[in-house]
């Protein structure tokens, strides 16, 4: 039996195969500039679910007149995911007054930090790094249609 290994072009993580991956990519890049550009140790999963939609979407929170989020019902698939990073030590999941919050381990800044050299990813990356920067107070006190 042969084992070859190959070495795939990062842009592979964004095939329509890969969407795991990719989804991956962006949970870890949003927990890491959310809790590096607010100087907060964490974010709350509502704000994380927020901004992953928006990545999804490719859109910016600048000149949103208002926080528009619908009723929170997490898919299972996005669920997995996060139980996924979390029993692997790349993500903690931790409790505050009763809200999931999450942070990246030592070794989820590991990956980040890898993953940032990705050129493809610069594109996605800066949106996340503008759309991180509303704080969890200002996200708080946004006004939340259901």
């Amino acid at each position: 039996m042969k084992i070859e290994i190959i070495k795939s072009d990062s842009s592979d993580l964004l095939s329509i195969r890969n969407i795991g991956s990719f989804q991956i990519v962006i949970i870890l890049l949003i927990v890491h500039f959310s809790t590096l550009s607010t100087k907060s140790k964490y974010i709350y999963m509502d704000k994380l679910y927020f901004l992953f939609d928006l990545s999804l979407c490719n859109r910016k929170t600048t000149g949103m007149l208002k926080f528009t989020i619908p009723t929170w019902k997490v898919d299972k698939e996005l669920k997995n995911k996060l139980i996924i990073l979390i029993k692997n030590d790349i993500l903690i999941q931790s409790e505050s007054n009763k809200k999931v919050r999450y942070s990246l381990s030592d070794y989820g800044n590991c990956i980040v930090n890898k993953l940032i050299e990705i050129n493809e990813f610069d594109d996605l990356i800066n949106m996340i790094k503008a759309n991180s920067k509303i704080s969890n107070s200002d996200f708080e006190k946004s006004k939340v249609v259901l």
